[in-house]
């Protein structure tokens, strides 16, 4: 027998396992091959293995170190790197204005980059709500919300601010006088985040819908609801996120599955589901009461602007759950960097103790005449970004310029705000916590500081509705509490910065030993 008879018969002989086996293999090197020597992106550079293939960045991305990457990777690469076959990621000042602005085409027409469909579907794909919406779809939800939004209506509505702060400053000091947990009666350690949280939670329900969920009640543990929504929220961001990047045969047959979608992890928090329903029958049933709810703006304009209920309900049940979800990160992260920056927490407090007699005066209109707090703030979304994850785009069909370069169509692009407002390129001492970079007069040192590529409520006309709620309740939260305790970390929570990162950063608990102020 010949030798190629008898390599014919020896390979004939194998099981279809190893048959199987080889083909894929043979896949995969064909694939990793056209990625990084035919890829119409083969000329950006990037890590080899991250151009060849997209596993390594799903396996970094389940654990929590995206951002951090892409900041030592914009440091070895420059100002954009491919981080994916398909996938290009920018931390300069120029790409949020051409991939989140008006993108000018070759024949002089401008368009929007829209939403990267893999990370905007996944949750509320089905009823299309405002934050994953595009075009005819946003821009009714946008025009229905604005107002409710508007710096002016909501320090009309100031007093549901402060009053969510002031019952969870009443159950801070309930706390500190009971003798199980505080031996002076004065004093005591306390998880800062979870009473954040649940303050905040009661705050979207009456923002929202004009209820009061009670979940101060709840002190120091998270409420049961919010606690299921963000464990349900973490499996959504941390995994199902990048599974949907898996071939589309096996996505649709897994998404088919009852129950195992996205958008399926905001039905268990059923009493929030049921209060906004009920909320929506209540303003039909009275033909519109005006009650200044987010609900009724909805509502009130979903029929001029052609929004079905669903858009309603979907809309005010995210304003609800998202409040206590994303807000609670620039309060807490605030508190945090103040208590580890000593210099900081010392100007802040004096500044607020100084314009501010009594707890009573600070209003979320009054608070922003607090300079330092304000900068104090704006240096937290800097460091510390609410939203660490990229927001991705899809560059339209025909292509686009982006920071002077062509880059082809249907490439999913973004600017990670983390790799961006830590970049030296972009600001001195990126990674100290320096307050005084905001302040007017700037300080020599940060004259050079990019302050372009700060955006952390987005850019363009598809940016953060909620940016002028998260300012006045950012900083009344953080007025009321500095001028009512005196603050100093645990020991236990020295590293609470050291956390995972994804869409939205993970929130382990926050101690910190409160005592009451002495004035």
């Amino acid at each position: 027998m010949t030798v190629l008879g008898l390599l014919s018969e020896r390979l004939a002989s194998l099981p279809m396992s190893v048959w199987t086996a080889a083909i894929i293999v043979l896949a995969v090197v064909f694939k990793a091959t056209y990625n990084l020597f035919f890829h119409p992106l083969r000329s950006y550079p990037g890590p080899l293995l991250w151009r060849a293939s997209r596993f390594p960045y799903v396996i970094r991305y389940t654990q929590g170190q995206i951002p951090y990457d892409l900041k030592r990777l914009h440091a070895k690469y420059g100002p954009v790197v491919r981080i994916a076959p398909d996938e290009l990621t920018y931390n300069c000042a120029q790409a949020f204005r051409d991939i989140y602005g008006r993108n000018k085409q070759a024949n002089g027409e401008t368009t929007l980059f829209n939403k990267d469909p893999i990370l905007y579907s996944a949750v509320f794909a089905e009823h299309k709500a405002l934050i994953d919406s595009d075009g005819d779809e946003h821009r009714p939800q946008k025009r229905t919300l604005a107002y409710a939004f508007s710096h002016q209506a909501l320090v009309e509505r100031g007093h549901i601010i402060t009053g969510c702060i002031d019952r969870m400053i009443e159950g801070l000091n309930a706390h500190l006088a009971s003798p199980s947990v505080s031996v002076d009666g004065s004093s005591a350690v306390v998880d800062i985040g979870a009473w954040t949280e649940n303050a905040l939670f009661d705050l979207g329900g009456q923002l929202t819908v004009g209820r009061d969920l009670n979940a101060i009640m709840s002190q120091g543990t998270v409420h049961p609801s919010l606690a299921l929504f963000k464990r349900l929220f973490d499996w959504v961001q941390c995994y199902y996120l990048q599974f949907r990047r898996s071939p589309k045969i096996l996505v649709n047959a897994v998404e088919g599955m009852p129950g195992f979608t996205g958008y399926d992890c905001v039905l268990p928090v059923k009493d929030v589901h049921d209060m906004v329903l009920k909320r929506m029958a209540e303003e039909k049933h009275a033909g519109g009461d005006n009650s200044g709810d987010f609900a009724s703006y909805l509502m009130s304009r979903a029929k001029s602007e052609g929004l079905q209920d669903d858009k309603v309900w979907i809309n005010c049940v995210h304003l609800i759950l998202g409040t206590p979800e994303a807000m609670p990160s620039s309060i807490i992260s605030t508190i945090y960097h103040l208590l580890t920056t000593p210099y900081a927490y010392a100007e802040a407090v004096k500044e607020i103790r100084e314009v501010f007699k009594s707890s009573d005066e600070i209003t979320a209109q009054d608070v922003q005449n607090l300079p330092y707090l304000l900068a104090c703030f704006r240096e937290t979304l800097r460091r510390r970004p609410t939203i660490p994850g990229t927001l991705t785009r899809q560059v339209p069909p025909a292509g686009a310029q982006i920071c002077g370069k062509f880059v082809r169509g249907d490439t999913i692009v973004g600017v990670n705000q983390f790799a961006t407002s830590r970049s030296a390129s972009n600001f001195h001492d990126a990674d100290s916590y320096r307050p005084e970079r905001w302040l007017d007069p700037r300080p020599a040192e940060f004259e050079n500081d990019d302050r372009d590529a700060f955006n952390p409520f987005g850019y363009g006309p598809r940016k953060c509705i909620a940016r002028n709620l998260a300012h006045l309740t950012t900083q009344t939260f953080l007025a009321k509490l500095l001028w009512e305790f005196d603050m100093e970390l645990d020991e236990s929570s020295r590293n609470w910065d050291d956390q995972g990162l994804y869409v939205l950063a993970r929130r382990g608990p926050l101690l910190v030993s409160l005592k009451r102020a002495d004035h």
